[in-house]
């Protein structure tokens, strides 16, 4: 599903992304739209710029979506607190406030996984996919090569791992 305008605007780009999330980006002055699933978006997804309009996402913020759906496959709920998931403002402050999933911030959950068989390396992909920073995140090109080679332990990343500290 695609939102368009009521209005008449020239060379208005469409995408969609983001698991469910529709945006405009007009070449022209018209107010940035955005409908997405919240608690799957990245923080800086969420952030505004200095002029008040969403900020640009790529391929870094659907990393992270990508992460909260390893989070919710592995822990089978989302990592933020009980909220009304109808209440969009109180789930948009969780995502914000959200510091990103470290295995050392709950080493019972890591001994968890590994009692339930779950391999290291997923744990060392789920903390890369749920980085604060964008630019730390895998990109999807590293990702798929480390699936298809069967080693996401090949995952790199630019911060240190807590999981290798835990196990």
């Amino acid at each position: 599903m695609l939102f368009k305008p009521r209005v008449s605007v020239p060379e208005i780009r469409e995408r969609t992304s983001k698991f469910g999330a529709i945006s405009a980006f007009p070449k022209v002055d018209f107010p940035h739209l955005l409908i997405c699933s919240v608690e799957y978006s990245a923080p800086e997804a969420l952030q505004l710029n200095a002029s008040g309009k969403l900020q640009q996402v790529d391929s870094r913020t659907d990393m992270w979506s990508l992460g909260m759906i390893l989070h919710k496959l592995i822990f089978f709920r989302l990592p933020y607190p009980d909220v009304d998931p109808a209440d969009v403002n109180g789930l948009e402050r969780e995502v914000l406030a959200y510091p990103g999933w470290k295995a050392a911030a709950d080493p019972g959950v890591v001994a968890g996984c590994k009692r339930r068989g779950l391999p290291r390396e997923l744990l060392l992909l789920l903390e890369g996919l749920l980085c604060r920073n964008p630019r730390e995140r895998p990109s999807s090109d590293r990702v798929l090569s480390a699936l298809k080679e069967g080693n996401v332990c090949g995952v790199k990343y630019a911060h240190d791992c807590s999981v290798d500290r835990i196990l």
